[in-house]
Parts: structure tokens; sequence; C-alpha cells
């Protein structure tokens, strides 16, 4: 009689990956790596555990650890839930007598405590940061580089949502929105609850608070999104807001153009993000299958004030949409699916 193979699970949200999987993966990154070294980005690796108060100098309420332990001084770990704040320690510190601007690429296992529907624990992700290069053109040159990466690894029907982290805020300032009303009316815009904004309007108007003409522009803002032409016909108040979009629009090269769709409403998914951010989607997966922005502020920190720019791509959500695209549905990489 065969005895039964015993059940010897790994950790909740967590698996392996097995030969052919490294070799699919492998092989995927080939033409990518030598992209990035072409456009030169150099390849960073950084310990995967940090020192949890390193980790929160980046406020990132979103990405909390999955995992934390002491080391053998009482000290709290974690396993880094974020690459961008290991750059940003290294650059402030032992690189800190180096002039920018610093162009590094990863593939590093991320860790998160509270992933998103369909992303385990432990995922693989490609991303690339531009650190010390000034404005629009450091946003142009990662944005041209984000292209280039995607389509070597075989994908054609993806897009690039982009929007403005401080558009939504700046216009409530700007229409002088009572600052009580500001913090709901942008957690109703993060969760896309447009009833419950609608609700919050006629309420600000009920009250004096705001004009209808002032609801009709917040309106449209959250809501607004398509090609480079809808931005020709904003408002001029609205205009006034978008000024780096506008720009995008007009100076993006083709490759890049091709792919933006605007989306004013956008709000950023890491508290560390300022101006500029976007996400990459695809129609065959349910969720952004990568993301960045600049964020200007994260440095200044860590004591060395830099702009920069980032961005970050699930490896297994990117085998997802490619596999799509092939007329596959058995992902190359089941790391979406979280062990038990």
């Amino acid at each position: 009689m065969t005895e039964p193979v015993p059940f010897i699970p790994t950790p909740h949200g967590v698996r392996d990956m097995l030969p052919q999987e490294m070799g699919e993966l492998n092989s995927l990154l080939a033409p990518v790596r030598d992209e990035l070294v072409a456009k030169r980005f150099e390849e960073l690796h950084t310990p995967a555990l940090e020192y949890e108060s390193v980790i929160a100098m980046g406020d990132v309420e979103s990405t909390d650890p999955a995992f934390r332990l002491l080391d053998d001084e009482g000290r709290m770990l974690v396993l880094r839930p974020d690459m961008t704040i290991p750059t940003v320690r290294l650059v402030a510190t032992r690189l800190r007598k180096v002039r920018p601007p610093f162009r590094f690429y990863y593939v590093s296992h991320i860790y998160r405590g509270k992933p998103s529907p369909g992303r385990s624990r432990e995922f693989l992700q490609l991303g690339a940061e531009l650190i010390g290069r000034s404005g629009l053109a450091a946003t142009l040159e990662l944005l041209e580089t984000l292209v280039a990466v995607l389509d070597l690894a075989g994908l054609t029907q993806y897009s690039i949502a982009i929007g403005n982290a401080d558009l939504f805020p700046r216009l409530m300032k700007t229409l002088e929105i009572p600052a009580s009303a500001q913090g709901d009316l942008i957690a109703d815009l993060g969760a896309r609850n447009f009833v419950g904004m609608k609700r919050r309007f006629e309420r600000l108007i009920e009250e004096g608070a705001a004009s209808p003409r002032q609801v009709e522009l917040l309106t449209q803002v959250s809501q607004l999104r398509g090609s480079a032409e809808i931005l020709d016909r904003l408002p001029e108040e609205i205009k006034d807001v978008a000024p780096d979009l506008i720009r995008i629009a007009r100076e993006a090269e083709g490759s890049v153009r091709d792919r933006l769709v605007f989306d004013l409403g956008m709000l950023p998914t890491l508290n560390y993000y300022s101006g500029e951010i976007f996400q990459i989607q695809h129609p065959a997966v349910g969720q952004p299958i990568g993301g960045g922005g600049r964020y200007d502020q994260l440095l200044e920190r860590f004591g060395r004030p830099l702009e920069a720019v980032g961005f970050g791509v699930s490896l297994e959500l990117l085998h997802t949409a490619k596999l799509s695209e092939d007329g596959l549905s058995k992902p190359l990489l089941e790391g979406s699916e979280e062990s038990s």
C-alpha cells in the first residue's frame, strides 16, 4: 500500500518556483535587462531585511510589512515591503558623496502584509528609479524606459494611466473648499465612491460652503479620463492646476504618447508620491500590473533632498497579461495565487 504524501505547507502567501518557471522568467528578463543597461540603468540589490524605523520614514501605510522579527539586540526588523525606500536609503548614505543623477534597476522580492486581491504576500518586482534628474525631463525619460520594458516583454495591449497626486487637493484648495471636507472627499475619490462624493458636494452647496460651479469643476476632475485631447478642452480653472500633465501631453514622444491615458482623478497608492503618478493597465488583468510616480520629498526625509521618479512592475501579473495576449490561460508564474 502506497503511503500518502504528507502535506507540508509553505507559509501563507508565499510559494516555490520550479526550474521551468525560473527558465521562463529569465528568458523574459534577458532582453529587458539589456535594454535597461543600454539606457544607463545599473542593477541594484539591497537586503531583504530592513529596520522597521527606516521603512517608517517613507510613511507607507499601504505597504504594511508582512513579516516582522527581532534581531539579537532587540531591534525590530521587517522584510522590505517596498524597494524605493531601501534605494533612497542607499543614495542618502553609502552614495552620499557620489554626484547624481542615479539610474538603478532591480529584480527583487517584495513582501506585503495586506496584498491586493490576486497578489501574494511575497511577489517578484521589476523596478527602476531615476534619482537626481530634475523636472519633466526625468518623468518623460522614465516613461520612455517603462514603455521600452513592456514592449520588450511582449505586451501590446497595455496602457499607462497618468495623473497628478497633487491635482485634486490643489484644486480644492484653489476653490477654497473647507478643509474639514477635503479629507472625506479625497477618501471617496480614492475609493471611486462617486455616489458618496455627490452627497458631500450637495451638502456643501446646501451649507453655502461651495457654489454649484465649484462642485461642477471638482466633479469634472474626479471623473475625467481619456486621451491627450481631453486636456485641450479643460476649463481654465483646471488648466491652472494641471500644467505638468498638459506639458507631458505636448512633449511625450510617439511611443509614449500613444500609451498614455490621462486620469485627472487618479490619487497616489503610496503616501510618498507627489506630482505625476501612473498605473500600468491591461484588459486581461483586473488590477494594475505596475505603477510609479514622482517622490520628490522622500529623499529629504533621509537627509539628501533630490528629485526622483520610479516605477515597479509585478512580474507575475506581467506574465498573466502576456499569456492572455498569446491565447493561453495558465500563468507561467503562479505567484498570483497564495499558498494555503
